[in-house]
């Protein structure tokens, strides 16, 4: 892809994560990243910062299909996953944060992908099972800007 292909945007990245016993987290975080389309695809592709993970970044790439109907989520770094969204089915993940890896099933309840003139909302709604029953529901909405900038 060449690089003029690529957007720098700015994200609002917003999470809730609910667990039963333990109440909920929220993390509120902007960010920069880039948008890329290519072959009928989506790419966004952003970094979370050091101090979510405790170590280095997070490179995180978000991929959607032109119909908007399902989404991945793979991030690399010293936090290793890779989610498949589709509203009503259930996936496995596989969460590796370098102390071992968590197997757990995904359960997607909301997938809405709105892409409108000034902006593109992405918002991935799922629950997280570990084979005892529910362990968290969770909530991540992006709003995802062209970034300007007169400092670029």
């Amino acid at each position: 892809m060449r690089k003029e292909d690529r957007k720098k945007v700015l994200i609002t990245l917003n999470g809730n994560y609910a667990a039963a016993d333990q109440g909920d987290d929220r993390v509120e975080m902007v960010i920069p990243g880039h948008l890329m389309r290519k072959d009928e695809q989506v790419y966004l592709r952003f970094d979370e910062p050091a101090e979510e993970s405790g170590v280095e970044p997070v490179h995180t790439l978000i991929t959607y299909p032109k119909t908007k109907d399902s989404a991945q989520v793979v991030r690399t770094g010293p936090i290793r996953s890779r989610m498949i969204f589709e509203v009503g089915k259930r996936s496995e993940c596989h969460y590796d944060m370098g102390m071992g890896v968590l197997e757990l099933s995904l359960v997607t309840t909301k997938l809405e992908i709105r892409e409108e003139k000034e902006q593109i909302l992405l918002m991935i709604h799922y629950s997280l099972d570990a084979g005892q029953g529910q362990v968290v529901d969770c909530a991540i909405d992006l709003t995802v800007r062209e970034k300007v900038s007169v400092h670029e």
